[in-house]
């Protein structure tokens, strides 16, 4: 009898241990590893990007989770995602330029929250995201010297979205997402007698007559890691 009875009590104890967690607010913080894709400024050409070229960067994310008090099913909750500020860095180097590309962005999204046991949660997610602003720096190489001149290009009021998935456990937060946005980067100064003040640096993909008069794509995938209380 006090087998089952001890039996009983450490049946009920694990059930309580792995019962589905309670999902609350979250606001975090986050850091990571971008990486831009092969399709970056509209170049789908594997030849371009080859040869030793250099693609990678960071990103920062400040941000809340809002859970809708709704439930779905158990540990299963809608909620609102919101990034107050997107932070990218994209640095690409290959045969020819140098580039260093910042946006200054938001998210905003629906968001799936899932908790299957206590402090653990997965958030998945698909975010619209307006780039508030843009820069884009080209630096052309020669003999492995940088140039004295650089092509310097400015936009605003980008457009995008992101889609991906946390795992969160405690107040540690880890997570993946592809992210692609659209900028008319404005050619600001430099050299390069192609451009007039006013062109864009535009879709590198398309035919010359229009590259300069579209907007420019810059998907990446992103892996970050970070803090949520």
């Amino acid at each position: 009898m006090k087998k089952i009875l001890c039996l009983a009590i450490v049946m009920i104890l694990s059930a309580e241990a792995f019962s589905q967690g309670e999902l609350e607010n979250a606001f975090y913080f986050r850091f990571g590893y971008s990486l831009p894709t092969k399709q970056y400024w509209g170049i789908d050409d594997p030849d371009y990007w080859e040869n030793g070229a250099i693609m990678n960067g960071f990103i920062t994310e400040i941000g809340h989770i809002f859970i809708i008090d709704q439930p779905l099913a158990e540990g299963l909750r809608m909620a609102v995602n919101v990034d107050y500020l997107a932070f990218y860095y994209n640095k690409i180097i290959n045969r020819d330029i140098r580039s260093g590309h910042v946006l200054f962005g938001s998210k905003v999204g629906p968001c799936l929250s899932y908790s299957p046991v206590d402090k653990l949660v997965f958030d998945i997610y698909g975010k619209f995201n307006p780039v508030w602003i843009s820069t884009l720096q080209m630096t052309p190489l020669a003999d492995d010297l940088y140039e004295d001149e650089s092509e310097f290009f400015m936009g605003f009021l980008g457009i995008g979205f992101s889609a991906g998935i946390n795992i969160r456990y405690s107040v540690f937060m880890f997570g993946f997402d592809f992210n692609q946005s659209w900028n008319r980067l404005n050619y600001i100064s430099g050299s390069n007698t192609d451009y007039e003040y006013d062109d864009h640096f535009g879709n590198q993909g398309t035919d010359a007559g229009d590259q300069h008069r579209i907007a420019t794509p810059m998907p990446s995938f992103n892996f970050t890691m970070g803090l949520a209380f």
